[in-house]
């Protein structure tokens, strides 16, 4: 080989140049200081080239290296410097010129992206990234050569390119010294490691994220090695199976002693564990365990599980996921039982009643024993509700609830309809009659007195019975069970009513009527007439009860034929309104003092607006209110509940007259002369009617005027239809006389001041 002819510089740095060709080839030197470095680094370098120069046993005797053999080694170090994997070059460690690059290879100027030339007008701190954490890492590499001598020393640093990047490159080489020992250069080679830096930080942020994401899923998570031992689990595994809540009790490794047991408390086999059958190769997805856990709580888990392979095939574990689904479920079994029960009373609503209804219908063996339904409807329920607040009326409904599934056979199914109705249905009925005793106790239980907010409470109800025929759908039979209910109530409530056949055409006429009537209130079609009230003796007309009619289709109906629809359905506090609003207008403008009566049913009573409303119609009237009378049967007061008695005391404060209706044909009338506070009785017409033929009636009559006047209250009879009634009632005392004899009801313009002949 032909001598190279090198620059004095390089000559120089020969022997440092062989010496890291040596540590690239991994040769270990004999010494460093003699011609075993010479012929090592000659062997190594020949090596890194791929060439055979020089016998290894001749190097290895220590034979001196001669000049031929030193040019060859420059040769094959020049090639190896200029050629070689890696980036090389050699720094100066002098005083006047430290950090200095002396010589530098392509493949380091490369890696720097700048020009050998350029690298070798560099300095080690050019080459040094600025900021905190990395300032002053270039001379930190000097420092650490020189201190470590000519052992080989490698460190990790960033290195600033031409263009301003970083990029990561693993230092490593050696401290040459002078002749006098004193650290002359620094042969360093630069390694290219900034993928694999970027692939550690990848793999190290990738790895950061799952175990955030494994530490705070709510997930459980657990992982076995092949063999079936738990190599990790997250914090919400060991809560869910542990019952502990503090991660901090999490011990290292899994306890044996807290796998679950089933729900009946057996332990679970191995075989039957989801680490266990995802090891044999089964894949679970989502399924469903319910389980017993570590500390007897009963826990459902959606668990899913599936074993890890290596490359190759082989079995390296299995994971499972483990998600306690306990709440869950027991919200999702509260809303199933909500979508089929009635939020008060818990009994089936109306979409449970239907499917047991279906089923029943469909079961084979209908022709002996038949299904029945009876549709229940309490009486006057919305009164109640009005006149004592909501919360009675709910636990009305709830006493009622109790009551009708108490008295229930086995197998027969009460549900609440919504609202106050009822439906129970009875499976097994052997026919008409039996299907007619059950609601007849059923109207029994219902009827007993309840005891509500220690307020004795008394309602009724209305039962329609249907027996299920061979067509009949479930949709059919609850309608004719409604038409029946609707028949009862119009049998006067209170009462039990098998369907029949063309029930449907007289309870559509009802719910025509209902349509009809809130038209009427709507277009005025409901009038005000007012019946004279005349005094005994003078025969003077001294007041006027006001009656509501209806002019309908050029015919005037009476309250008979529409007030139990109006009060049913809640139009009647619009009636009442209505006539009230009327009549004082119309008696604010009569001639005279005339007194205007006006009826108040239970639910105008009961309605908390009453004292303001009564106040307000007496002030935009201009009536006086001692010329406002308001009449109340005893089924009225019952029914108004408790509220009414101080609404009462307040407009009598006022000057508003109370004057009790219908006196007599009650069972208490008595105790409600005592209780409130009236001031006139009215004596129902059917003892007037019988007075002439009837001691009996006649001595009522004459005690209750009597009594009305020790009790200082003044007397009107009603119902005078003949003058020798009138003369009989006027030789009693009795105060006022009120009946056809005098005047049937008219319109305001048409009142008679004097009795008709």
């Amino acid at each position: 080989m032909t001598p190279l002819a090198l620059p004095a510089r390089w000559r120089v740095v020969l022997l440092p140049l062989a010496v890291v060709a040596a540590v690239a080839a991994g040769w270990a030197l004999v010494d460093p200081g003699g011609t075993s470095v010479a012929a090592a680094a000659l062997l190594a370098a020949a090596g890194s080239a791929g060439l055979a120069v020089v016998d290894r046993r001749r190097l290895a005797s220590n034979v001196a290296v001669s000049a031929r053999e030193r040019d060859e080694l420059a040769n094959v170090v020049q090639a190896v410097f200029a050629n070689g994997p890696v980036g090389m070059a050699v720094i100066d460690l002098r005083d006047d010129q430290r950090g200095r690059f002396l010589v530098v290879n392509p493949q380091l100027a490369t890696f720097l992206q700048r020009t050998v030339q350029e690298c070798e007008t560099l300095r080690c701190a050019d080459i040094t990234p600025p900021g905190d954490d990395l300032t002053g890492r270039g001379e930190d590499l000097l420092v650490v050569a020189e201190r470590s001598g000519r052992t080989r020393v490698a460190v990790e640093r960033p290195l600033l390119r031409a263009d301003g990047t970083m990029v990561w490159g693993l230092l490593s080489g050696m401290v040459m010294t002078d002749d006098l020992g004193r650290p002359d250069t620094l042969v360093l080679q630069v390694q290219d490691i900034d993928q694999r830096r970027r692939l550690q930080h990848d793999l190290h942020r990738h790895t950061a994220f799952i175990e955030a994401a494994v530490t705070d899923v709510e997930v459980g998570l657990m992982a076995c090695d092949a063999s079936g031992r738990v190599t990790l689990f997250n914090p919400a595994a060991w809560m869910q199976f542990s019952g502990q809540a503090d991660a901090a009790t999490m011990p290292d490794t899994w306890p044996c002693d807290l796998w679950p047991r089933h729900a009946d408390g057996r332990p679970f086999e191995p075989e039957e564990l989801p680490l266990h059958r995802a090891l044999a190769g089964e894949v679970l997805v989502n399924e469903e365990f319910t389980l017993t856990r570590a500390d007897g709580d009963l826990r459902t888990h959606l668990t899913s599980a599936r074993r890890m392979l290596a490359e190759d095939g082989s079995v390296l574990g299995a994971v499972v996921t483990v998600n306690d689904i306990t709440d869950r479920k027991r919200d999702e079994d509260e809303m199933a039982r909500l979508a089929t029960s009635d939020h008060l009373t818990g009994l089936p609503n109306r979409r449970l009643l239907n499917v047991r209804l279906g089923q029943a219908l469909d079961r084979p063996g209908q022709q002996h024993a038949r299904v029945a339904l009876l549709f229940l409807d309490l009486d006057r329920f919305k009164l109640i509700n009005d006149s004592r607040g909501h919360d009675v009326g709910d636990r009305l409904l709830q006493c009622i609830a109790d009551r009708l599934q108490d008295g229930l056979r086995p197998g027969d199914t009460v549900a609440r309809m919504g609202g106050d109705e009822f439906v129970v249905l009875c499976d097994g009925v052997l026919g008409e009659l039996e299907a007619l005793a059950i609601a007849d106790r059923v109207c029994r239980d219902v009827s007993r007195p309840m005891v509500v907010d220690d307020d004795e409470v008394v309602i009724t109800c209305s039962v329609g019975v249907v027996l299920a025929g061979e067509d009949a759908s479930a949709h059919d039979l609850l309608r004719r069970a409604d038409l029946a209910m609707y028949a009862a109530k119009d049998a006067g409530r209170d009462s039990v009513s098998m369907y029949r056949h063309g029930l449907t055409t007289a309870v559509s006429r009802r719910f025509h009527l209902e349509r009809r009537l809130r038209t009427a209130l709507r277009d005025d079609e409901l009038v005000v007439q007012y019946q004279p009230i005349v005094d005994a003796v003078a025969g003077d007309t001294v007041a006027v009860e006001a009656l509501v009619r209806w002019q309908r289709d050029h015919q005037l109906l009476l309250p008979a034929e529409f007030i139990d629809v109006a009060e049913d359905s809640g139009l009647i506090i619009d009636i009442d309104r209505l006539v009230l609003s009327t009549a004082c207008r119309t008696a604010a403008d009569m001639e005279g003092e005339l007194t205007v009566n006006v009826n108040m049913s239970s639910r105008q009573l009961a309605d908390p607006d009453l004292v303001p409303f009564v106040v307000s119609m007496l002030d935009t009237s201009g009536l006086p209110p001692e010329r406002l009378c308001l009449e109340l049967t005893e089924r009225a007061l019952i029914d108004a509940g408790n509220g009414v008695d101080e609404a009462l005391q307040v407009l009598r404060r006022q000057g508003v007259r109370v004057a009790l209706d219908d006196f007599g044909t009650g069972y208490a009338s008595l105790t409600y002369l005592r209780r409130f506070a009236v001031d006139v009785v009215k004596i129902d017409h059917s003892f007037v009617r019988g007075m002439l033929s009837s001691r009996h009636d006649r001595a009522i009559v004459a005690a209750t005027i009597d009594l009305a006047h020790e009790l200082g209250l003044s007397t009107v009879a009603e119902g005078v239809e003949t003058p020798e009634q009138g003369q009989v009632l006027a030789d009693m005392g009795c105060d006022r006389l009120q009946g056809f004899w005098y005047s049937r009801a008219v319109h305001s313009a048409d009142l008679p001041r004097r009795p008709v002949a």
